[in-house]
């Protein structure tokens, strides 16, 4: 009984890892430079055609960024950058990072959905760029470092735009 639930473990664990690395597997961490496993042009396609852009959108840079996030104990955190240098537009989406390989998180169930599945878009100046955000038990995207900006509703920030969406696929 122990080999064959054993078997099946070492099975259902290859099956997994296989689907991982073949569907979501973005990138690697070899030294300190990443490395993309995906067709970057592909994938700026693929937002061209998800995200409703309203004015003419030319996506001109793929970067894999690692950062910190803000609160009380900050994190190392990973995540793929599209921009639009020209109309100040910068779409990021989270990576998990396992061992030194980056994968996409598509679980839309788990609590942190709305950070780990979700796209930020942020429209605006130098200061205006993705931000994770940690406090208590709130964890959440911004585009400003500012977080009195973030928790009041009126945000003194009018040169950054902040949207938010999913893209299932």
């Amino acid at each position: 009984m122990k080999i064959s639930l054993l078997f099946f473990l070492v099975f259902f664990y290859s099956c997994k890892s296989k689907v991982i690395s073949d569907e979501l597997l973005i990138g690697r961490k070899i030294n300190d430079e990443f490395k993309f496993f995906i067709d970057t042009t592909k994938y700026k396609s693929f937002l061209y055609e998800n995200i409703n852009f309203q004015n003419n959108v030319k996506l001109d840079k793929v970067q894999i960024m690692k950062q910190q996030s803000i609160g009380q104990n900050p994190i190392d955190f990973y995540y793929v950058l599209v921009t639009d240098k020209a109309k100040k537009i910068k779409i990021a989406k989270w990576l998990e990072k396992i061992d030194d390989n980056l994968y996409f998180n598509e679980d839309y169930s788990s609590k942190e959905a709305s950070v780990k599945s979700h796209y930020i878009i942020c429209v605006g100046d130098n200061n205006c760029y993705p931000q994770y955000i940690m406090l208590d038990t709130l964890k959440t995207w911004s585009c400003d470092k500012n977080l009195s900006c973030y928790i009041s509703s009126d945000s003194t920030n009018t040169n950054c735009k902040i949207y938010k969406t999913v893209i299932l696929k």
